[in-house]
Order: structure tokens, then sequence, then C-alpha cells
């Protein structure tokens, strides 16, 4: 993703997770909002891109936390579909990572995958190599972040394609 699509999500976001909870003001762009940027500046120096990965992956992580009510959905629709059909498939890491951080994350996450290894795919072009190595990301991000083997699946099934 380009860095001025890249600045642009962010704001998105930004704007949508203040949207939700009731603070936000309209500001015309992401150039001219200083509030935005302040808090982007807080990731690192606006003139990187990782910083603005830095900054959109947590201002979304931060936006699905907190408004999620289905953790399947969650899976197929946000960290799957979305990324991929915006453009920023490879900030799916990060994502996971920033996600993994949230106390529960992980439980959110393990339920999803529970959920979908139980009831399938159905509705989502998801494919099953698509979830394993989703989950298999998941496990290792939480490994590394010292989350130990609460990352495992707590049902052992084989994710298998929707019928």
């Amino acid at each position: 993703m380009k860095l001025a699509a890249l600045k642009q999500k962010a704001y998105e976001t930004w704007q949508t997770l203040y949207t939700v909870e009731g603070a936000f003001v309209q500001i015309s762009t992401p150039v001219h909002d200083q509030v935005f940027k302040q808090e982007v500046r807080s990731y690192g120096d606006l003139r990187r891109k990782q910083t603005w990965e830095k900054a959109f992956t947590s201002l979304l992580a931060k936006l699905l936390y907190d408004h999620n009510d289905d953790a399947r959905t969650l899976i197929l629709l946000h960290f799957l579909t979305y990324p991929e059909q915006e453009g920023f498939a490879d900030l799916r890491p990060l994502l996971v990572e920033q996600f993994l951080m949230f106390p529960y994350g992980l439980d959110c996450l393990r339920e999803g995958l529970n959920d979908i290894a139980q009831r399938g795919t159905s509705g989502y072009s998801t494919s099953v190599s698509t979830l394993q190595a989703f989950a298999h990301e998941c496990h290792t991000t939480a490994l590394r972040l010292g989350l130990g083997r609460a990352a495992e699946p707590a049902t052992g099934r084989t994710l298998q394609p929707a019928a």
C-alpha cells in the first residue's frame, strides 16, 4: 500500500473509532487534523511508512476489539476478507499482533477459530489453507508475545471447507 493511501486508511479508521465513541468532530483531511497527527506521532516519525502502518493497525485493532460481537465474523471478514479487498493484507501480521495486545484478544481469536472449525465458512469464500495460515500466524504471534500455550485451539478439530 502506498504511503498516501495508508495515511488515508489510518485517518478513516481514526475517524470511525472516534465517531463510534461519540468524541469526534470532523476535520477536513489528515493533513489538517492536528489531533490526528498528534496521535499518529505517538507511533513514531510521521515521515516514516512504518509509523503509519503501526498507527493504522493499532487503530483498526482497537476498533475491532471494542466493537466485536461475533468472533467468527471478526476473523472471516475483518482479518481475512477486508485486508485482501482493501489492499492491506501485507499488514495482517501487524494487525494480529496489535489485536493480541488487548486483554481478551487471544481469547477472541481463539473463539473465532473454534467457531469456524465447528460451523464452517458459509457465506465467505475463505479457503481452508488461508484459515490454517491465519491460525498459525495467530499461534506464532501469541507465542512470540509470551502468551504461551493459550494460543492453541481448544477443540483440536481440523478446519474443513464450507459445505
